[in-house]
Parts: C-alpha cells; structure tokens; sequence
C-alpha cells in the first residue's frame, strides 16, 4: 500500500503529491531551508565566479535577481529585500576591493532592480500565500467530505471531513476502496462512480447509511477528475452531511465552526455572545474564555473610541454596516490586528461581527513603504538618474531620483503629472511614445540628445507585470532615464578617433584592405588600387583570391585559417597580386586579424607594400653575389661552386674536361699608364672575346683583376690546347686598347690543366692551370702552356696547397698576430694613431711577413676572412681601452669591398663593444680602389657613414692618382713611400709632395707621408705641410700587447723586429 503524504489533516496519494524542491527536501520546512541554501549559493557562486573567472557583469546581475525572486517568492517582502541587502553587500564589497572592475553605475543600477522587485514580488506572493492559505483551510474546515478516488475506487485524496465520515485515520483509507471501508455502501458508491467515468459528466446524488459507527445522511457531488494534461485519472466526490440540516438547533454552530474568518455576535452592551473556532485558532481563547466577556477586554484603550463608533454605525436604519480594523490581544500576548464587517439586528439587540486577521498585510504593506523609502533613498543618490512609475494612464505614480538638466522640475515634485512633462519639446513626445510602448508590453531603450534644451538622455522603459513572479496583466510601465552627457562626449570623441583612422586607412602610402572571414574585400584604399590597378568598386565585393597568384593561394588559405585558430597574432609574408592586364605584382603583405570584444572574429586588415622592384634589386643582387660586376661573368666564388661540381663528376664518371687559366699580359702598365677606363674597356673586351669563342657549355669566369678562368667540360686534353691557341689568338689579334691617337695591342698567358686524374681537388687544379699560367709568361707570354709533366710538378702543387692549408689553419687557430707601427701627428709631434700589420706564426713559432702569404690569400679569396678577423682583433683592442684617443688604422685588401659581410661586421661590432668609430681608420691601395672605383666608392661611403674615417695608400703610385680623388670620400691621403725615400736629392719628387698637399688641403683632407727614415725627412715633409709621418725613425712594428690597450692579441708579444708592410 502507497504511503500517504499528510498535512494539515488532508492525505494525499505520493502518485498526487507534488514533485518540487518541496517535496525532494522531504518536508515543507526543509524545502525552505533548500530554498535559502540555494539562494546563498547563487549569490555567492556568482561572486566568487567574477573574481576568478572574469565572468560578465550580466551574470552576477542575474544570479542575485534569481536569488531575490526565490526568496520574496517563498517567504515574502522583508526576507526578499533582506535577500536584496545581502546580495547588493556582496558585489558592492567586490567592488570596493577592487575585485570585479564593476563601474559605479552598473552596481547602483543592480541595487535599483533588486530593491525594486523584493517588494513587488513579495507583496504578490503574500497575496497568494493568503489566498492559497484561505483555500487550505476552507478545504479543512470545510464540513464537506471531499476526495479523489482512482478508476478502481482507492481513495487518492481525502480531507479530514472524509476521514471523519468514514470513521478511519486519513492514513488507513488511503489507497483503500469502500468494499473495505463501508461495505453497507459500497455497491451503491461503486455504481454512482461508474456512472460519472461512463459519461465524464458530473452528477449529484444523495445517500444514506452507516458511514462508520454513524448513520449519516449524505449530499454527494460527483465529476470526472483529470490530470494536467485533461486525462481523466478518477473521480473528485465532495459529500455535505445533510443530516444536521434537518437539525436547526446545529446550523448556526456548524456555520461558525466552518467559516474561516473570526464569526462572533456582541450585545449592545459589548459582551460576547457567540464566537467559532477561529478565535482560537487566531488569538488562542477558548469559547469558554470568551463567552460573556466584553470585547473592550481584549483591545487596548486607544481602539475603544472606533470601536464604538462603529458599532453605533452599524446600527443606524438602512445603512450598509459598519467596518473598523483594530488591534486585539492574544493569549500569548500577542497583538493582532483584526478588520472587522459589522451588521445589526434590533430586534435581536445583537451585532453581528465577521472578522479577518490581517496582521501579516499590514506589516507587508509597512515593509513596503519602509522598502519604497529606501528605493527612493537609492535612487536620489543615483548620479544623473531618476526612476518613475507610470500607471495605465501615462500618470506618473512613483518619481525619484536627481535633475535631469539644469532648471528641471525636479523628479518627486512631477508625482501625479502626466508623462510628458518629464523632458521639454519633442523629448515629451518619445517619452509618452516609450511609456505606451511599455504599456502595451514592449520594452524600449534609446537616446535623447537636444542641443536646443542642453540634455542628453537614456531612456528605458518597460512594462511592469502583476501577480506572482511578475507574470500577470501589465499593471503600468518602468521609465528609467539617465544623463548620458559624458558617455556621449566619448562616443563623440571615439567616432573622431575613427574618422582619424579613416582618413589615415584613405591616405596611407601603403595599400591598406578590410577582408571579410569569406575572403572578400569589404573596404580598399587608393594606395591599394593603385597596386593591383583595379578600380575602388572593382575591388570592393570581390574575393583577394580573384586577383591573386594561383601558386600563393594555398598559403594564404593556411594563414587565414592559423589565425582565426588563434594560432598566430599576425602574419608577414609575401606574395603575388594579378593586375587587370595579366602582369603581376610582388607585395608584402601584413594580416592581422580584428576580434570583437569577447573575441569572436571580425575580419582581417592587411597592409600591402608594392616590393617589385625590390624582389628585382633582390634578383640583381643574386646575380651581383654570383657574377663579376664589370664583365657580368661569373666571379671566383659561383666558379669554384661549378669547379667542385664538375670534379665530382669526374669522381663519379671518370676523367674528361680541362681547366684554363687567363691572365693579361702587362695589365698593370695599362692601368697605370692609360688609367682605368681603359683598363675597363680591355677586361670587357676580352670578355666578349671569351664568350664569343667559347660555346655555351662551357664556363667562363672573371676570377679577379685581368685573370680569367675557362671550364671546358667535355674537352680532351687536345680539344683544350685548340681552344687555348685560339683564344691567345683572338687577343692577340682583336684586343687593344686605345692610347692617343694609336692602338696597342695586348697578349694574354694561358694555363691549361686537363682532369686526368679523378683524386684532384677543383682548388688544386686551379693551382695546377695557375702554374702553368706562370710557364707560359716565363717561356716568353703571348702563349698557352699545358701543365707541367716534370718531377717537380707535385711538389709545386704540393709547396702552393701547403701553404694554402697553412693559411686556412692560421684562421681556424688564431696563429695571426698584429703588430702596430705609430703614426706622430706633425702637428703636435705626439702619436694619434698606429698602423695594424699581420703576422703569422710558423711552425716554429717563427714570424712570418705578410708578402710570404697575402698574395696567395688575395689569389685565393682567403683576403676577405683574413680582413674580418683583423678587424674584430682592432674593435677588441679598442673596447679595452674606452676612454682612449688612439686610433687604428686597418689594411683591407681590394677583395673585401665587394664584402657585405664585413660592412654588417662593423657596424654590429661597434655597437656592441660600444667603441666610438672615429678610432677606426681603414685602408686601401690606390691599385686596389682603381680595381673597381664603383665599388670602392659605395664602400668608403658606407664606413664614412658609420662614422669611420677612410685611408688611399700608396697614392701617387698609379698613373691616374689625382682622378680618383673625384670619386673616392677619403680622410687621409697616403703619400707612397717611393716620393718620400729620395725626396731631398729629387726635385720631382718634392713637387709631387707640394701638389698632394695642396690638393688635401684643399678637399679638407690629411696627409701621411710613408717611409720617413730620418731625421731630415721628417723636418722636410713636415715643412711641406705633412700632417703625419710614419717610417722607422717614428718606430718601428711592435706587437699590440705593448701599446697598453688590452690583451687581445696578448700572442703577439714577440718583439722581433720586422719592417713595415
């Protein structure tokens, strides 16, 4: 048998009793402490979730606006505003501390709410409490037995009247049928209930019998009883005992006992003549403490007066009755306030008095004028806002709050006014059109800006809702309105930030875009349009992948995708657009993509640089990297590259091909004699020469100065000797150069060294065809010599390729040493400056001078590295000694100008050790710089520029010395040391010093005269106006250690004498 759920004297069937918080708790108490806990819960989670998870403001607003309506919506007014308080303490503490970041206005603005619906929904739920209550006790009060009975006739549910008409405890009948029960009649009852299920219509009968251990006569009202969803699921019976009516001296107990307000009648004198039980459910007397007592007994003395007057109210002919609430005295001590209906019979001398405790509504009604005290209170304190309710007739019941403008009436004062005198001019129109928006049950929420009336204004309006949780009729509208003045300042001032971004988007130099997540171009600027040569509205609309490059268009997919993922922050890269006309255009291109403020994706923005023409100077530079800058041939570095490839080859393949080797005959002459244009015009002519004998397959380099180098791959050594005779030949016959009105002739040496062998490296092949190069100069020149076969061939190759590994293990160990030779300023007679020369260690540790080495390293392109390491050497010397004023001065050879690498040395180098530039001095021969004058130009300028001063050695030794002071940036001018030996018995050498000087001078520029031996060489140059002399009389070579600026080439400590290089 189903355990019944019993309260207030009713059972029900657990199939009928309600499945809620209630009913989960276990019992009515404990599902209010749930209640409770759960709204604890709410507030507090929500707290605790802003602080470590950022959650948004709108979830903590939420989560105390469920709590509160839990709370008013079980216990009432003052637990929902105590609720309220609880809940606007907490996230105003969050605020305080400086955990949530909440503004100011949205925490008074959640206090507003809060405030306001406690109340509202707590006087509504009062109401209905009362009112559910009244139906509780009329159903138990009632003498009716009512009850639901199942299609098989078990009681469901049964109020205590049923129980007491069948004689059982509510327990024992539930679940039972009558054929247990009442089985005199049961056949009868079971035949009524069929009835009534048949037709699913109700019916009234009448039934007598033994009901128990009485006999009763029953009026029974019968219907089909359905569930929520309009099942019938039995039968609800309600069955009045008729039996009293017929017993007159019952009826007015039975009325009084049944009613469920306080039912008594007084005498004129205000004794008490009949009371019913709900005396002593309200006040606790009982019928025997009250009858005969004075009402005036039980009320305080300050009521009487009313009281009376009332009474005698109630007794004048005609009238209604009379109706006074007034306070009365329980047994517990209690006061309860009572609203009494009064009504007199004369003849009766009798007033008869029906009264209800409404103690729990006047309290109610006091919390809330106490809470709408407090609301406005809230309010007014509320910066530039004011808050009104508006009745159905655009009335305004409720105003609070602060001046919406200067001059305004002010908000409490328009109680009682029509909506429209709020706001002046066409702002009372929108305010009567929010109102009845809200009225109708439409929420609106916009701005008021009047220029005219000096205001800027939110409005919000909203319909407020009767009956519990705000679910009913629309009972008037919320208006909400605020001074939005600063916010429409910074919006003002926000859309001038854009309108700046967009002028800058317009007028970037850059092409600049806005795509669309689908790839499309939402936004262009001309600078774009003007790259892709499309117009604005040819752009706008159209796919990025409709005008790029096919082969770039999986890359950008990929990016786009990388960074909706979040997987990158932005993208650089480059790639291709197509112009209208089918050309493409190289730009590099930077995405990044735009977030909204939680972060979803908006769209890209790219900034679009045109780089064509750097992806051509790229190109340019490639190929300068590879080639040889003059004759555009291949240089010595992409020709060993090739050399080495093919003699893998011949590795792999076995021997076949031949190197040869090309040197000028008397180049020197030509350059020192004609000068170097026509020593240009000659390389270039001998390079047409070469590509215009030699077929495609072969490979034709320029290695350096007037040496060229020829791979014939597929050459046999016969082949390779024709090709040599007949390049000598064409030079021979078809080479000159021009020199006064008269053509001279130039020949050229050829050194030929054929692959027959696959164990040679391309390094000593070249060695091989450079040896004998050297053969055919010494047989006489103007010939081409095949490499040696005599026994001394190996050891040659061997003495060249040994000290080539000399020199390589000099750099890989550091067995270079510096030694410096002091510079004295003529000016002051102290030394300024010292001059950087190389040394390095033998095998014995023994000094070796640099013309045992250099010449192989420039043959070679070791130079360059050789340069490199000598210049971190002298930046580490000056870094030891910064506050210092020596400065170096740094023999580069003529291989390192064309050495990027070496410019990026510097720089980096200097600013890392922080040395000031001015104390590097680098040099270079005239014969070098004349090697390339573009090149020695670009580098000189670039030194200059880092802040470096720039050295011409050697000047004077070449023919064309004073051209070339137009076209280098110099500091100093070198005298060479062959004007200055034999300058005081030698008249033209002393007027080459007089017009170097006078041209320095001139150009602003010093001069240094080399070899200065003596004495009367210094007191000469110096009278000449020399600014610096250098030579064995000033010192000699000494190793760097002994200058006192550091350790850095603490090695060279030798002191062995060596002259000056």
């Amino acid at each position: 048998m189903d355990v019944p759920e019993e309260r207030g004297g009713a059972a029900v069937d657990e199939r009928l009793a309600p499945a809620g918080l209630t009913r989960l708790a276990g019992s009515y108490g404990a599902g209010r402490a749930s209640i409770l806990a759960l709204s604890a819960a709410l507030i507090a989670g929500a707290c605790v979730a802003r602080v470590l998870a950022s959650v948004p403001s709108v979830t903590i607003g939420l989560a105390c606006i469920m709590a509160v309506t839990l709370v008013a919506s079980e216990f009432g007014t003052e637990a929902g505003i105590k609720c309220a308080g609880a809940a606007i303490a907490g996230f105003s503490a969050l605020a305080l501390l400086g955990w949530s970041g909440e503004p100011l206005a949205t925490i008074a603005g959640r206090s507003v709410v809060l405030l306001f619906i406690a109340p509202v929904i707590g006087r509504s739920t009062e109401r209905a409490a009362s009112t559910r209550r009244l139906l509780e006790q009329l159903l138990e009060a009632t003498t009716d037995a009512i009850y639901v009975k199942d299609f098989d006739g078990r009681y469901l549910l049964l109020n205590s009247a049923t129980a007491q008409l069948i004689g059982r405890s509510a327990h024992e009948i539930v679940g039972r049928a009558n054929n247990e029960l009442l089985p005199e009649v049961a056949d009868e009852v079971a035949g009524h209930d069929n009835e009534v299920l048949d037709s699913q219509t109700p019916m009234s009968y009448e039934i007598a019998g033994h009901f128990g251990a009485e006999r009763y006569v029953l009026s029974v009202t019968k219907s089909p009883f359905r569930d929520v969803a309009g099942q019938p699921i039995g039968s609800l019976g309600i069955a009045r005992d008729i039996t009293v009516q017929r017993r007159l001296q019952e009826e007015s107990t039975r009325f009084f006992d049944l009613s469920g307000d306080m039912l008594c009648t007084v005498d004129f004198e205000g004794r008490l003549h009949r009371v019913n039980g709900e005396w002593e459910k309200r006040l606790g007397w009982t019928p025997e403490e009250l009858l005969g007592a004075s009402i005036f007994d039980f009320t305080p003395p300050e009521d009487h007066p009313a009281m009376s007057a009332a009474t005698r109210a109630a007794r004048v002919p005609g009238a209604p009755g009379g109706r006074v609430t007034n306070r009365w005295r329980a047994k517990d001590g209690s006061r309860h306030w009572i609203d009494w209906s009064l009504r007199t019979v004369d003849e009766e001398r009798m007033v008869y008095a029906s009264g209800r405790d409404v103690t729990q509504q006047l309290l109610a009604e006091r919390a809330l004028a106490t809470s709408e005290g407090r609301y406005r209170a809230l309010v007014e304190g509320l910066p530039g806002t004011a808050v009104f309710l508006v009745d159905d007739d655009l009335r305004l019941e409720f105003a609070a709050g602060q001046e919406l403008r200067a001059g305004a009436i002010a908000p409490a004062q328009l109680i009682g006014a029509h909506v429209s005198a709020i706001l002046p001019g066409d702002g009372a129109q929108a305010v009567v059109d929010a109102c009845a928006a809200a009225l109708a049950g439409h929420e609106r929420s916009y701005d008021i800006v009047s220029a005219e009336h000096g205001h800027a204004l939110w409005l919000r309006t909203s319909p407020l809702r009767g009956g519990a949780g705000g679910g009913g009729q629309i009972v008037g509208a919320m208006l909400i309105v605020q001074d939005i003045r600063e916010r429409v300042e910074r919006e003002r001032e926000i859309g001038e930030a854009q309108e700046r971004f967009r002028r800058a988007f317009e007028d970037a130099p850059i092409g600049m875009a806005v795509v669309g997540l689908d790839g499309r171009f939402l936004d262009v600027n001309q600078a774009l349009c003007a790259i892709t040569g499309s117009a604005p509205h040819e752009l706008t609309g159209k796919a990025f992948s409709a005008i790029t490059h096919p082969d770039d268009l999986a890359a950008d997919f990929e990016v786009m995708r990388a960074l909706i993922a979040g997987a990158v922050a932005s993208q650089v890269d480059e790639k291709r657009y197509l112009r209208p006309d089918g050309t493409a255009v190289w730009v590099a291109r930077t995405v990044t993509l735009v977030r909204d403020a939680d972060g979803a994706p908006l769209h890209f923005l790219d900034q679009i640089q045109d780089i064509t023409e750097r992806r051509r100077f790229e190109r340019e530079l490639r190929h300068l990297a590879d080639h040889d800058p003059l004759t555009g041939l291949l240089n010595r570095r992409r020709f060993e590259q090739e050399l080495d490839r093919h003699v893998n080859e011949v590795a792999r393949y076995g021997p076949r091909g031949a190197l040869l080797v090309l040197d000028l005959d008397h180049f020197k002459y030509v350059n020192d004699a004609l000068g170097h244009h026509a020593g240009d015009e000659l390389i270039l002519s001998v390079a047409a020469l070469l590509k215009d004998r030699l077929r495609d397959s072969d490979t034709i380099a320029r290695l350096g100065g007037d040496e060229f180098a020829v791979l014939l791959p597929n050459a046999d050594p016969k082949e390779a000797e024709h090709v040599a005779g007949t390049l000598v030949c064409a030079v021979r016959e078809e080479a000159t150069v021009v020199s006064g009105d008269r053509r001279r002739r130039v020949t050229t040496s050829v050194g030929i060294a054929p692959f027959g062998r696959s164990d040679l490296s391309g390094e000593e092949l070249l060695i091989e065809a450079d040896l004998a190069m050297y053969e055919a100069k010494e047989a006489g020149r103007d010939r081409y010599a095949v490499v040696s076969r005599d026994g001394q061939r190996p050891e040659r190759i061997r003495d060249r390729v040994s000290w080539l590994d000399r020199l390589r293990s000099a750099l890989d160990e550091g067995r270079f040493v510096l030694h410096a030779q002091p510079i004295r300023d003529l000016r002051t007679g102290e030394i300024g400056q010292h001059e950087l020369l190389l040394r390095m260690l033998g095998d014995n540790d023994e000094l070796i001078g640099p013309a045992a080495f250099l010449p192989l390293a420039e043959r070679f392109g070791l130079a360059p590295e050789i340069d490199r390491w000598v210049v971190g050497q002298a930046i580490d010397l000056l870094a030891r000694d910064p506050d210092g004023t020596i400065a170096l001065e740094i023999n580069l050879s003529g291989a390192s100008l064309n050495d990027t690498g070496l410019l990026h040395l510097i720089e980096s180098e200097v600013a890392r050790a922080q040395v000031d530039p001015r104390r590097l001095i680098f040099e270079i021969t005239e014969t070098a710089a004349v090697a390339n004058i573009p090149l020695a130009r670009r580098f000189a300028a670039r030194l200059i520029q880092l802040g470096c001063r720039f050295a011409l050695d050697d000047f004077g030794a070449g023919f064309g010395s004073f051209y070339y002071l137009k076209h280098l940036p110099f500091d100093y001018l070198k005298i060479d040391g062959e004007f200055i030996s034999g300058c005081l018995g030698n008249r033209t050498d002393q007027l080459v010093i007089e017009a170097v000087v006078r041209i320095a001078r001139g150009l602003g520029k010093e001069t240094v005269a080399e070899f200065v031996s003596d004495p009367q060489l210094e007191a000469f140059v110096r009278s000449q106006g020399v600014d610096h002399a250098q030579g064995f009389h000033v010192g000699r070579p000494v190793p760097v250690a002994q200058l006192g600026l550091g350790a850095a080439a603490a090695r060279a400590s030798s002191d062995a004498p060596l002259a000056s290089t």
